[in-house]
């Protein structure tokens, strides 16, 4: 109990001193003999942290940005109405004021041009990796539940993907000029480009809308309507005179038609002279068979053509012979002479009735009349296709009178398309000239136009290459070096490293 009481007024003890104190640059030079100690864990560590880094950044989905420029500026002109639409005009250009920056800002990020941008280009339809679907499920879920829990309709496709085009969407004005520069960011340089070029589009119908609606001249709107329906209705008018002559192109089609026209007229004319030709070839195969009905054919041939004739005369010209020896020793009464001369009679008359058989019906009579019945079978065939021709003919003159008269109605129904069109042209030309000079009058209209085309880089926004190198160099001699550290407290402890780090007061 003595040991533990100490008297009034004496001094508190002083706490243990430090097993072990050394100053900073020695626990510091230990650090560095523990690193280099464990150069291995620290290479290890530090390359993998670099590989890792490295591909995280490229198997990352990259962002791209597509770039468009919008001039806008305040002009004045004052064109005649009936004045040419490309004529020259005089234009006064004004200051923009950071309100009418602002005011067309606000029209560009308006929530029409937001969506008429997401339905013509269907944003909304464009489903999400699995990824976002999962990590997002449980934020849909919330959405859903809070909504039905408040009675409120829940956000759609649509909504979300006018948000998410609002917020990757930016506008920005150029210092001390007129030039409003408008970006977007996606995550394929071709999509963005593509709906970058389609905002712009709807940004300028709208605001067209906007500044001219309130603006409209009746009379041109009801000229345009006129106009319209009477354009169409010589239209529909070309249509059915093309449908009932039956052809598209009428030139062409009567170019043709006298091509097969004049076919059929020279193949009438070559039938023609081919039906003479017959004509000719049957007379003069008549004439050949009456000769040779008479008689008067060739005996040279005959003979050469039929051996039997000979026979008969070589056999007449012997019984003749015998009839003058027979007379020359015998009476005219006596029975050798009559005999001989019956054989006599009878082959003479043998012959006549054999000349007259090759004469009806020897191989050149024959063969006459074939050639003579194959002409006059030719001859009828030709007469029926010129029959048959005469009908195609007068068919063929009657399509070409039927496209004459098509032709004509067409290229009056074409004059007057013409003219329409024209008249329609030049009235929607005044039209808009007066609402831009109405509201130019008025001072509330901002021209604007697109200096430049939406256009996306090749190159990504995000990631940045260097700043990954960067992070992935640091990142890895840091992970490295407390790779390092943890081992050296698994080795000796805290409690010395911690005792070096202080110094002795």
């Amino acid at each position: 109990m003595s040991d533990s009481i100490h008297p009034v007024g004496s001094a508190t003890p002083a706490p243990p001193a430090a097993a072990q104190p050394g100053d900073l640059a020695e626990a510091l030079l230990r650090l560095a003999r523990s690193v280099t100690s464990r150069r291995r864990l620290f290479a290890a560590v530090a390359l993998g942290t670099f590989l890792a880094i490295q591909v995280f950044a490229f198997v990352w989905p990259a962002t791209y940005e597509a770039r468009a420029a919008v001039m806008i500026q305040k002009s004045r002109y004052t064109p005649r109405l009936d004045s040419p639409a490309r004529a020259e005009s005089p234009v006064l250009v004004a200051e923009i004021t950071e309100e009418e920056v602002n005011s067309e800002i606000a029209v560009l990020t308006s929530r029409r041009v937001l969506s008429a941008t997401v339905e013509a280009t269907g944003l909304a339809k464009a489903r999400p990796s699995w990824f976002w679907r999962l990590l997002f499920a449980p934020l849909r879920a919330y959405e859903r539940a809070h909504a039905a829990y408040h009675e409120v309709t829940p956000p759609n496709d649509v909504d979300r993907a006018i948000r998410a085009l609002s917020g990757s969407l930016g506008v920005e004005r150029l210092k001390e000029s007129r030039i409003l520069v408008v970006t977007y960011e996606a995550g394929d340089p071709g999509v963005a480009e593509a709906v970058l070029a389609e905002l712009l589009r709807n940004y300028v119908a709208h605001h067209v809308e906007v500044h001219g609606t309130q603006r409209v001249v009746p009379f041109f709107s009801s000229q345009t309507e006129t106009l319209a329906r009477e354009l169409a209705r010589h239209e529909d008018a070309l249509q059915a005179i093309k449908k009932r002559v039956r052809a598209v192109d009428m030139p062409t089609e009567r170019e043709v038609q006298l091509k097969l026209d004049a076919g059929l007229r020279e193949e009438n004319e070559m039938l023609g002279r081919r039906l003479v030709e017959l004509d000719g070839k049957i007379a003069a195969y008549d004439r050949l068979l009456e000769r040779a009905a008479r008689g008067e054919t060739d005996s040279a041939a005959s003979a050469a053509s039929q051996p039997a004739l000979d026979e008969f005369k070589v056999q007449a010209l012997r019984l003749q012979l015998e009839q003058i020896r027979v007379e020359g020793r015998y009476q005219d009464d006596a029975p050798p002479v009559l005999e001989n001369r019956k054989k006599l009679e009878a082959a003479q008359k043998a012959l006549a009735e054999e000349r007259q058989n090759v004469s009806k019906h020897g191989p050149t009579v024959v063969a006459l009349h074939e050639e003579r019945e194959r002409a006059v079978a030719d001859r009828a065939g030709i007469v029926e296709r010129r029959q048959a021709l005469e009908k195609q003919l007068g068919a063929s003159r009657a399509r070409l009178v039927e496209l004459d008269e098509g032709s004509v109605a067409a290229s009056r129904a074409q004059r007057l398309i013409r003219s329409a069109e024209d008249r329609y042209m030049m009235v929607l030309s005044q039209q808009e000239r007066a609402l831009i000079d109405s509201a130019l009058d008025s001072g509330k209209f901002t021209n604007v136009s697109v200096v430049q085309e939406a256009a996306a880089s090749a190159k990504p926004v995000r990631p940045k290459k260097l700043i990954v190198l960067l992070a992935s160099v640091f990142g890895g001699l840091l992970l490295g070096f407390a790779a390092c550290l943890v081992q050296e407290v698994r080795t000796t402890g805290l409690a010395p490293l911690l005792a070096a780090a202080v110094t002795e007061p």
